[in-house]
């Protein structure tokens, strides 16, 4: 599949709520997901499909999405960007709040390889 092909589908099913099939059909067994701060999921740093599962697991127990908003994907040579805003319920506090974020990845032989997120973090 092709950077485009796998950018394309990424953004298909994260806007029908489908993250996990997006993780199972798209993302290398070898996957590292970087975020910009380690988070109550773990570090800052993930590797290997199974701790990525893990923590989007974290993510849907925590959080009710009431909206979700994911821009098209911006291709380039073996990577793509994605904007993700999200307006989500915090379950644990009952706070609700808007985030926006960019997600970069990168693909090789038809896999996402590496996931990186930027997003403004208070104190970080």
């Amino acid at each position: 599949m092709a950077t485009e092909d796998v950018a394309n589908r990424l953004v298909q099913l994260c806007r029908k709520g489908k993250n996990k099939k997006a993780i199972d059909e798209l993302y290398s067994k070898d996957i590292v997901s970087i975020e910009p701060v380690a988070g109550p999921a773990g570090g800052a740093v993930t590797e290997g499909i199974e701790g990525v599962r893990k923590k989007a697991e974290w993510w849907e127990e925590n959080n009710e999405v009431h909206s979700a908003e994911i821009s098209k994907p911006m291709v380039g040579r073996g990577e793509f960007a994605v904007r993700m805003e999200y307006e989500v319920t915090f379950k644990p506090t009952g706070q609700r709040n808007k985030m926006v974020e960019m997600a970069h990845y990168k693909v090789k032989k038809g896999k996402i390889v590496e996931e990186q997120f930027f997003y403004h973090m208070p104190g970080a």
